[in-house]
């Protein structure tokens, strides 16, 4: 499988101390362990930093994670940062009013990319509520950068977090709770989670895939295979998604899709076979060719 990457310049550690930084609510957020070789921990009596980007759609479950915030019985001593838009925004920000969190809970929108290191570089940790989760960029991003991931278990980020190594997998909202607290409260734990991070790049990083992708070039098999999607990319509408549906197509161009679609089902099977892995693997861990 040939998974998405990122280049680990644009989002690894911050080698450098953060100045204090003043939020939009006023607050003032002082620099935490991004020196060389620091790790990421929580001083006595210093509030733990959470961030979340994504969408705020309801596939990406952004009110749920603020019940597991509330659930977790940490906003005494923690705080959650949640970064990104979406129409769920009204309604995220009404149960963060309901729940109480007004003043632990900070949505702060869309952010430039360089905004959004500095933010994962003043953090302790990482949540990602998404239960769908294709692949998992975001959670790739913070990886890198060094952050405890607390991640939804059975979706594409598991191939990027590996369960008490990188973060933790959870695989229901009370387990994502429990795991919050002991992502703030646990602060040893979360050093050594932090040090990893920060020390161990992930896999997946461009100069890794592309040396896959050259060890490939020559495999007749998986020659056919991107050859069968490029033929079908270019037939079918830019944009599209997995949940198309083919009856769009015009019946001249159903007929050109259907043999390449038989042509596909026979290449998968080729390309996986020296690999020892199954078609289903490819598409249940989100990979791209």
């Amino acid at each position: 499988m040939l998974p998405n990457a990122i280049d680990l310049d644009a989002w690894g550690p911050l080698e450098r101390p953060l100045p204090l930084r003043q939020w939009g609510d006023h607050d003032t957020f002082a620099a935490v362990g991004t020196v060389p070789g620091g790790a990421v921990a929580r001083a006595k009596g210093e509030e733990v930093r959470l961030v979340s980007t994504m969408r705020l759609a309801p596939r990406k479950r952004p009110v749920e994670l603020v019940e597991a915030f509330a659930a977790a019985g940490v906003a005494d001593r923690a705080r959650l940062e949640i970064i990104g838009d979406g129409p769920l925004r009204g309604r995220v920000a009404q149960r963060v009013t309901d729940l109480g969190l007004t003043g632990r809970v900070f949505l702060r929108g869309r952010v430039e990319r360089s905004e959004l290191r500095e933010s994962y570089a003043r953090a302790h940790g990482y949540l990602a509520p998404t239960r769908l989760e294709a692949f998992g960029i975001a959670v790739l991003e913070a990886r890198a950068a060094g952050l405890p991931v607390v991640a939804m278990a059975g979706s594409g980020v598991d191939d990027i977090v590996e369960h008490e190594v990188d973060g933790l997998l959870v695989p229901d909202d009370t387990a994502l709770a429990a795991a919050i607290r002991r992502v703030v409260d646990d602060a040893d734990w979360r050093g050594r989670v932090a040090e990893h991070n920060r020390s161990v790049p992930p896999p997946q990083i461009w100069g890794t895939v592309l040396a896959d992708v050259e060890a490939l070039r020559d495999d007749e098999a998986f020659r056919a295979l991107v050859q069968v999607t490029q033929r079908i990319t270019r037939i079918v509408p830019a944009g599209t998604d997995a949940s198309f549906d083919a009856s769009v197509l015009t019946d001249d161009a159903e007929r050109v899709v259907a043999p390449l679609v038989a042509d596909l089902a026979d290449a998968l099977p080729l390309a996986f076979e020296g690999a020892g892995a199954a078609p289903h693997d490819f598409v249940a861990g989100g990979g791209a060719l």
